[in-house]
């Protein structure tokens, strides 16, 4: 009598089997026909960076005008310790200059830039929603063009 528990056919190909110890084995399953293909991987860090910034934007989009708020507090209470933090490790690194110490204070102002940059886009959209962001976060919205047209007003007029 022969056993048809294990016999192969031709349209499933059995799993490929390894034996990494005495009667432990390692199976590679192959993905099916009908099982989607996984995503492609980022082509590049900018490329990750895009999507992160991306899905945090359509994230914003989701909440509440109070979550945002809370959002924009939250971005900023992180980036107020981050600025703490990273003077109390230039203290040290002054006192004993370390190379690990430096790499870290260069890391936290990439992620101070970002964390001002998320500021920027949540006062953004506070402003698009019609929030008085002055009242709301004591933050206001400015644009460049704006701190250009404040630093020409300042120098008209007459001066003692």
């Amino acid at each position: 009598m022969t056993n048809n528990t294990h016999a192969r056919t031709e349209a499933a190909p059995e799993p490929e089997e390894v034996e990494v110890m005495p009667g432990v084995f390692l199976t590679a399953r192959r993905p099916r026909a009908t099982e989607p293909a996984p995503a492609p991987a980022p082509k590049s860090a900018s490329d990750t960076l895009a999507a992160e910034w991306s899905a945090y934007i359509t994230a914003l989009h989701d909440l509440s005008t109070e979550s945002v708020i809370g959002e924009y507090r939250a971005v900023d209470l992180a980036a107020t310790q981050l600025v703490r933090s990273n003077a109390e490790l230039a203290e040290y690194a002054a006192a004993d200059p370390d190379p690990v110490l430096t790499e870290a204070i260069r890391e936290n102002e990439a992620v101070l830039v970002r964390f001002e940059a998320k500021k920027k886009l949540v006062l953004q959209l506070l402003h698009k929603r019609g929030v008085d962001t002055r009242h709301a976060v004591g933050a206001e919205l400015v644009e460049p063009a704006e701190e250009g047209k404040e630093e020409e007003e300042e120098e008209e007029g007459v001066f003692l």
